[in-house]
C-alpha cells in the first residue's frame, strides 16, 4: 500500500474521491464538497464489499493439495508455510496445557512466528490466557457487544474499516481524541473493551493468509490530541501488554494524521516496549482536503457510520470463519 499523500485514503474504499494529503492542514472543504466526498466513499465501500462478495463464492478447499487456494488465491500457504504451521501445530499439541487450535490458527501464527516454534508455543499460551482473562468468545455475536460496547465508551473512535483490492489488506480508521476520559465514567473499563474490539478488529483484518502477510493500515486522526483528556503512555502499554504482545498481528503502516506534538513524544515513548520492527511502521502526516478526518467519515450521522463500521466487520469476520472452518493444513 502507498504512502497516505501519494494516494487517496484506502481506508475510504478504491475508487474516487481522492483526499491528498499534504503538508498544509490548514485548509477545509465547504458541505458541498464533504458531501460529495462522503457519496464517493459510501460507493467506493459498496465496491469493495461487491469485490470481496465475488471473491467469497469460489471460496473451497481441498486438503492435500500442493498449494491450497480459496478466495482467488488468497488463502495460499507456500510449502515452506505450511511446514511451519505443521511443526507449530505438533509441538502444541504435544504440550498437555494447551488446547488444540483450528489449522487456519496455526498457520496465521506460523505466518508470524515462521520457524520459531518455541516463540509459537509462548504466543498460543498467552492467546489462552488473553481468552480466559478477558472473558471472550470467539463469534460475532461476542465480538459486536464488545465493539458496541466501546462505541458507547468512546463515540466516534472507530472511523471506517474496509479492503483495499490494491494493497490486498485491510484498513482501520481510527480518531485518538474520541478516546477521551471526560466521556468515560469508567475509563480503565472501557480500555479493556476497547482492547477486547481490537481482538476482533485484528481477526477481522487477518480473514486470509494474503491480508495477513500484507498487514494492517492503520490511520489515525490525531488533531488536537490531548494526553490529559485521552489515553496515555500506561494505556498504550496496557495495550500492547496484554494484545499486542500476544496476537499475530502484522503492521503495513500506522500512520498517524494531523500529529500534535504531545502525538510524537507519545509515540517516542512506546519505543521503548514496542518491538522494534513496528518502529519503522510509524509514519506522520497531514491532510489538506479536510480539517478532520471524522468529517468524511462520521456521514451522515455518527449512528449510520457506525452500523457501516460494524457491517464491514462482520463482513470481513464471517469471510474469516468460513475460510477457518474449510482451511486444513
Amino acid at each position: 500500500m502507498m504512502l497516505l499523500n501519494e494516494v487517496q485514503l484506502e481506508g475510504a474504499g478504491s475508487g474516487g474521491g481522492a483526499v491528498i494529503l499534504g503538508d498544509d492542514s490548514s485548509d477545509a472543504v465547504n458541505e458541498e464538497d464533504l458531501e460529495d466526498l462522503a457519496a464517493q466513499f459510501q460507493g467506493a465501500m459498496e465496491d469493495d464489499f461487491r469485490e470481496l462478495e465475488d471473491a467469497g463464492n469460489q471460496n473451497k478447499v481441498v486438503p492435500g493439495d500442493e498449494v491450497q487456494e480459496t478466495n482467488n488465491g488468497r488463502m495460499r500457504l507456500t510449502d515452506q508455510e505450511r511446514e511451519w504451521a505443521i511443526n507449530i501445530k505438533m509441538a502444541a499439541e504435544r504440550q498437555p496445557d494447551l488446547d488444540n487450535m483450528s489449522d487456519f490458527w496455526y498457520a496465521q501464527i506460523a505466518l508470524y512466528d515462521q520457524d520459531n516454534v518455541e516463540a509459537a508455543l509462548h504466543r498460543i499460551h498467552n492467546m489462552q490466557t488473553f481468552f480466559r482473562e478477558h472473558k471472550v468468545v470467539d463469534n460475532w455475536n461476542n465480538g459486536e457487544r464488545h465493539i458496541r460496547e466501546c462505541m458507547n465508551a468512546f463515540p466516534g473512535f472507530f472511523l471506517a474499516f474496509s479492503y483495499s483490492p490494491s494493497g490486498g489488506n485491510y484498513s482501520l480508521v481510527l480518531d485518538c481524541i474520541k478516546c477521551n476520559k471526560t466521556v468515560s465514567n469508567r475509563f480503565d473499563q472501557a480500555i479493556g473493551s476497547l482492547i477486547r474490539s481490537f481482538y476482533f478488529l485484528f481477526n477481522a483484518a487477518s480473514p486470509d493468509f494474503e491480508s495477513q502477510r500484507n498487514g494492517l493500515y492503520c490511520i489515525t486522526e490525531c488533531k488536537d490530541f490531548d494526553w490529559t483528556k485521552t489515553f496515555g503512555l500506561s494505556e498504550v502499554r496496557r495495550l500492547w501488554e496484554e494484545l499486542g504482545l500476544v496476537y499475530p498481528i502484522i503492521y503495513d503502516k500506522l500512520e498517524h494524521v494531523h500529529p500534535t506534538i504531545e502525538v510524537t513524544l507519545l509515540w517516542s515513548l512506546t519505543k521503548r516496549f514496542l518491538k522494534r520492527e513496528i518502529h519503522k511502521k510509524f509514519a506522520f502526516t497531514s491532510c489538506s482536503e479536510v480539517a478532520r478526518l471524522d468529517q468524511i467519515y462520521l456521514v451522515p450521522t455518527m449512528e449510520a457510520a457506525n452500523e457501516r463500521f460494524l457491517e464491514s466487520v462482520k463482513e470481513a469476520l464471517l469471510r474469516r470463519c468460513e475460510n477457518e472452518a474449510n482451511f486444513a493444513l
